[in-house]
């Protein structure tokens, strides 16, 4: 959606890899097909892509196959903005805690 605009951005979807095999360098990408909308009645071009890289990590004393790099460029216009998030140093965190409630007397 773009303000009041509905429109379809993507119609496909490209995984590298099998489902459930676990081995680094996996991805998922996704790329919109070409869309516009119209604003004071110039047409306005409309894109996006996404990349999402996979790759095991360990945590305590598993591994685990997790996010390394999210990449989403957005076209709007004539410009097209970049957004990356690198995952990075993922740790295990453990809590304990006990919950006690007063019975009161029979």
């Amino acid at each position: 959606m773009v303000d009041a605009d509905l429109f379809e951005l993507a119609r496909y979807v490209w995984i590298q890899g099998v489902v459930g095999d676990i081995i680094p360098g996996k991805r998922f990408q996704m790329e919109s097909d070409p869309a516009a909308v119209t604003r004071s009645g110039r047409r306005v071009p409309l894109g996006f892509r996404l990349e999402v890289r996979y790759a095991t990590a360990m945590i305590g004393s598993q591994e685990f196959l997790l996010p390394q790099l999210a990449a989403e460029s957005a076209l709007y216009y004539k410009t097209w903005t970049k957004v990356e998030i690198q995952f990075q140093q993922y740790r295990k965190y453990d809590a304990h805690s006990t919950i006690k409630f007063d019975v009161g007397k029979d």
